[in-house]
């Protein structure tokens, strides 16, 4: 056969049909077979663009590091979190700034390549000492060549040089601190004025007014999926009954752990140290005649008492071994004589003793037991559990698997994804591990999820008996809910009503207040406020706020609470604006954190005006898509 087609295609007239299937492929987009190939662009900024195959490169090597860092994420995933987008964004930052760059001319040598290459720690061997194996090694680790390094190390130097010399902020202009100051530390104090919801007459809901408020709020009336679920479950503590520990193996596991039977003694001491041993002498003696030792201490060693507290010691914390003896042989309240170390002459008073001791075997006999037999258990638990798979996997069900293995077996729910039955409680039978709701919820009707091992070393199976899809309860059923809350959003437009009335009627704060107050509303003034909201205001939301500081003495605004219960009318009463040159500090702290945020913010202000001046980055979405395998 194959022989036949060489034949063939010496004749002239196969010649013409293959030169028409050339010609026909290249028309329809093969002809990069003969090309070699192509490299699609997905982005342009500029005249500069990005092809597919730079593309593919940055965003795998930003995936990678993802995937190193312990995260197990896909390309797909990546995309769904716009890491596809962040790659471009940072790329084409790197086009605008390298194009500038050479605007500007500005250029680094090779030598100053090198040393940055050779003093980067990552390419050092274990004696410190440049390696260029270990350079080659993770270049290909990284699916880079060495002149792509050499290339993007030089791009990044020039890149530093450009932005050190932008964000270099060497003093904020006064004018602008000061500015900020004040918009940030302006305080107004307004009148308010706040209408319960309680107070408006609703009269009654037509059936048509309940229906489409139920039509409305759907998703508020509507059940969620709830799931009946049985399983079996396997813990160490389900075998630690089955579990038998010999005396002397138990006295051995003591011996082993007798520092957690062990209480160290310790020593609450005070000290003094002076550095010549007459003044310390001279100090023990008016300490033993009954001087305080806190006066001692201030006197001969300007100590406070907290100075000289070195709280409670045991005997390997002290400076020396023979200031510990010292320390432990004095009775509780005593004072020690002077005793030197290389620091000097030391002085304790002991002010409190806790005697050391150790728990007898018998005592911790209990606990020894409980341990071991709860360690052996987990050890055994993995074979039990292959004996529960064994059972399942010989066509067992979760119930006969109980019986024959004596395993914990339950059914509980109905249950929503949150483990809640029905009156809105945690089901009493639900296991603690959160995967298990996971899996309940992802497992079809009827199958079991298979023998599953939870992070805290437990096992289960699952079953899910059945589900009850989520369904838009009707209108008889939620009658009362549907009703409360028209009634919730009839008085809330009440309030609003009486509200507006209220400022329609009133020439000023002190009318609007005098009208409130005979209709029984509550009045009074806030604490003098922020705009950043640090001074907390509970009757008013955070967009009311802001609208407070857009108005001037005299004007108002009204909205409902936060809590929704009542409707507040604000009148702007006072505007406090704060004088920068009376609180030096708080201008030196705002002055530094301009100073901290504006490299960043001249960066970017940089950046956007060199894409502006660029036309702005153009993405090739089709070409983006065929890279992630989605393109049509």
């Amino acid at each position: 056969m194959l022989d036949a087609l060489r034949r063939g295609t010496g004749s002239w007239a196969v010649k013409i049909l293959l030169g028409l299937l050339i010609v026909s492929f290249a028309a329809w987009g093969i002809g990069d077979i003969f090309r070699g190939g192509s490299d699609p662009v997905i982005a342009q900024i500029g005249d500069a663009k990005i092809s597919t195959s730079d593309f593919h490169r940055s965003f795998q090597r930003r995936l990678r590091r993802f995937q190193e860092s312990g995260s197990p994420i896909t390309s797909a995933e990546a995309r769904t979190f716009g890491l596809d987008l962040q790659v471009l964004d940072n790329m084409a930052s790197r086009l605008l700034f390298n194009q500038h760059i050479n605007e500007l001319g500005v250029g680094v040598s090779d030598r100053r390549i090198a040393k940055e290459i050779q003093g980067n720690p990552a390419f050092r061997n274990t004696f410190g000492d440049y390696d260029k194996f270990r350079l080659r090694q993770i270049l290909q680790a990284n699916g880079m060549s060495e002149e792509e390094y050499v290339d993007m190390v030089r791009a990044d130097i020039r890149l530093d040089q450009l932005l050190n010399l932008v964000e270099l902020v060497d003093r904020v202009p006064d004018a602008l601190v000061e500015r900020l100051y004040r918009h940030n530390y302006e305080r107004r104090i307004a009148q308010l004025v706040i209408i319960p919801n309680d107070r408006g007459s609703i009269g009654s809901p037509t059936e048509d007014d309940l229906t489409t408020l139920h039509e409305e709020n759907a998703a508020e009336f509507t059940s969620p999926e709830y799931r009946t679920v049985s399983y079996l479950a396997l813990a160490p503590q389900d075998l630690t009954g089955e579990i038998q520990i010999a005396e002397d193996e138990m006295r051995t596991e003591y011996e082993q752990r007798i520092a957690e039977f062990t209480v160290i003694g310790r020593r609450t001491v005070d000290q003094i140290v002076l550095e010549d041993e007459d003044a310390a002498t001279a100090a023990y003696g008016r300490l033993v005649g009954g001087a305080k030792f806190a006066a001692v201490a201030r006197e001969v060693a300007d100590l406070s008492p907290e100075d000289m507290d070195l709280g409670a010691l045991a005997r390997d914390e002290f400076l020396s071994p023979e200031l510990a003896e010292v320390a432990f042989s004095a009775p509780e309240g005593g004072i020690t004589p002077p005793t030197s170390s290389e620091l000097g002459w030391h002085l304790f008073r002991v002010r409190k003793i806790e005697l050391g001791s150790v728990k007898p075997f018998e005592q911790a006999r209990e606990r020894i037991e409980r341990d071991m037999r709860l360690g052996r258990a987990t050890d055994a638990l993995y074979d039990f559990a292959n004996r529960v798979d064994d059972e399942l996997g010989g066509g067992a069900s979760l119930e006969e698997t109980a019986g024959n293995l004596s395993v914990r077996f339950a059914t509980l729910g109905p249950i929503d994804r949150q483990g809640k039955n029905e009156a809105g409680k945690k089901d009493a039978l639900l296991p603690e591990s959160p995967i298990f709701l996971e899996q309940a919820f992802a497992a079809q009707e009827g199958l079991d999820t298979g023998l599953v091992e939870t992070p805290e070393g437990d096992y289960y199976v699952l079953r899910v008996d059945h589900i009850r899809p989520s369904v838009l309860r009707s209108l008889d059923f939620v009658r009362r809910e549907v009703l409360e809350k028209w009634e919730q959003k009839e008085r809330a437009r009440a309030s609003q009503a009486i509200g507006e009335e209220l400022m329609e009627a009133a020439k000023g704060a002190d009318m609007l207040a005098r009208l409130a107050k005979g209709k029984g509303y509550r009045v009074r003034t806030t604490e003098p406020l922020l705009r950043d909201g640090s001074i907390p205001e509970a009757a008013l939301a955070r967009s009311q706020l802001s609208t407070l500081f857009t108005l001037r003495p005299g004007d108002a605004t009204s909205a409902p609470t936060p809590s929704g219960n009542s409707h507040v009318i604000a009148t702007l009463v006072t505007i406090n604006s704060p004088d920068p040159a009376s609180d030096f500090e708080g201008v030196s702290k705002l002055r530094i954190a301009i100073a901290d945020e504006m490299p960043t913010d001249i960066s970017t202000q940089y950046r956007d005006a060199l894409e502006a001046e660029a036309g702005g980055t153009l993405i090739y979405q089709r070409s983006l898509d065929n890279y992630f395998g989605d393109g049509a």
